[in-house]
């Protein structure tokens, strides 16, 4: 079996299975020898900020020394970003051995009529993974949900993570902020400690507070109040919260809280004897890296790419590009029908002086004239475009050499849109070489 096939044959299962719950891994975890059972866990779920916190957490306990499995999703870049050891990718053999060893367990138990759906596949082959290069601490992300959610197959972790929760994913999770916070809080697991977010909603911090007292949690929450930004700029923020000085290498203000749940995350850590240095604290943020995070793609103009593709991550990324300087920038925009998308789109529109929209590569993904359509009513100069290429060229030049470019609505078109912007660099930091251009 090739890589290629490989990744193909993970990709022939279908994405959802219609009956919810674990079983189906469970099973095929214990004809793997229960590889979970042999790792310790910071789980992460939330409607955003899961992925900025997962990297985060994972390069500072890295920098401590920490032998660290990182599992995140969606991938941008390369699937192999989903699944990392010590800040690198599963190798191509790697993957294929992992895919050869499942394979024969998921045939027979397809054959059954219980089929495994790509999601199971996937957390599967990384639990494998981390537990075969003997992985310390894994950091896993969480995929929509908590509850029902395939990574929730682990025992209680060393600390739970409850990010920001909003409204996404409400045909699945629930229709208002506690269904879906009463569906994340599933991870939380009797007499552990969890984290969560520090300006969460009133009804979902409730939800959580009622399942750690239920569930015997110690809940921490950071003190949003208590930070000191001392420089805020396109590649991040420094702060000083507590005893920590410290730089978070993505824009805004959510990243910052972002930022202070994973320093309370350590906090628990270090509770359970885990040590983590300040030097590693420090170091490990400052160098943690996430494509598609308002990353800076380019000057002249400025591009930034973010994954955005909520409501509450569009009115984030309209708050950042404001607090940035960014004065009405041009927009590339595509999205998944299934998104709020009327909701999202009225939180960046406004602010964008054109926008160009496109129909990603997806099958979930609305029509560029439709999307067109939508933010028509809060942009007047929009139009749609075939590809990615016209879209950058019309926004480039629309832009001009002082303007900016914001890509977002989907991490799907992150994905096309940075292959295409910046293909020497696709394993590689782009703000990093615009940093070190202008240093």
């Amino acid at each position: 079996m090739t890589y290629e096939q490989a990744v193909e044959y993970i990709h022939s299962f279908v994405r959802f299975t219609p009956v919810r719950g674990h079983h189906r891994l469970r099973t095929l975890l214990e004809k793997l020898g229960n590889p979970q059972a042999k790792l310790r866990f910071v789980h992460i779920t939330g409607t955003n900020g899961k992925g900025s916190a997962a990297v985060m957490t994972e390069s500072i306990l890295r920098a401590a020394g920490v032998k660290t499995g990182l599992f995140i999703s969606p991938f941008v870049l390369d699937f192999r970003e989903r699944i990392q050891a010590e800040g690198h990718w599963i190798s191509k053999r790697d993957l294929v051995e992992g895919v050869e060893t499942i394979r024969p367990f998921a045939m027979e138990q397809n054959a059954t009529g219980d089929a495994l759906n790509e999601f199971e596949i996937v957390t599967a082959l990384g639990l494998w993974y981390f537990a075969r290069q003997g992985c310390e601490i894994v950091c896993l992300e969480a995929g929509i949900g908590g509850e029902n959610d395939s990574t929730n197959v682990i025992g209680t972790p060393l600390v739970s993570v409850i990010m920001k929760v909003s409204l996404d994913h409400i045909g699945v999770l629930g229709h208002t902020v506690e269904e879906i916070a009463r569906e994340k809080a599933g991870i939380i697991k009797p007499g552990g400690i969890t984290v969560t977010y520090p300006e969460q909603e009133n009804g979902a911090l409730a939800v959580l507070m009622e399942a750690c007292a239920r569930r015997g949690n110690t809940l921490l929450i950071p003190n949003a109040a208590g930070v000191q930004v001392q420089e805020s700029k396109l590649f991040g923020t420094r702060f000083c919260y507590g005893n920590h000085t410290c730089t978070v290498p993505f824009a805004g203000a959510h990243q910052v809280n972002n930022a202070l749940t994973v320093l309370e995350i350590i906090n628990a850590l270090e509770q359970q004897g885990i040590q983590i240095p300040e030097e590693a604290v420090q170091k490990g943020m400052a160098a943690a890296r996430f494509p598609a995070r308002f990353e800076v793609l380019g000057e002249h103009p400025t591009i930034i790419l973010d994954g955005a593709h909520n409501p509450d991550g569009m009115a984030a990324l309209a708050r950042t590009a404001k607090g940035c300087g960014l004065s009405r920038p041009v927009a590339i925009l595509g999205m998944m029908r299934d998104k709020q998308v009327e909701q999202a789109v009225e939180k960046i529109a406004p602010l964008c002086k054109a926008v160009f929209t496109l129909t990603v590569d997806s099958p979930r993904a609305m029509s560029a004239k439709e999307l067109k359509d939508i933010v028509s009513r809060d942009c007047p100069d929009v139009r749609p475009c075939k590809s990615p290429e016209q879209a950058f060229s019309l926004a480039k030049e629309r832009a001009g050499e002082n303007g900016s470019i914001l890509i977002c609505g989907s991490l799907y078109l992150a994905s096309e849109m940075r292959k295409l912007l910046c293909p020497e660099w696709e394993t590689k930091d782009p703000a990093q070489k615009i940093q070190k251009e202008r240093d």
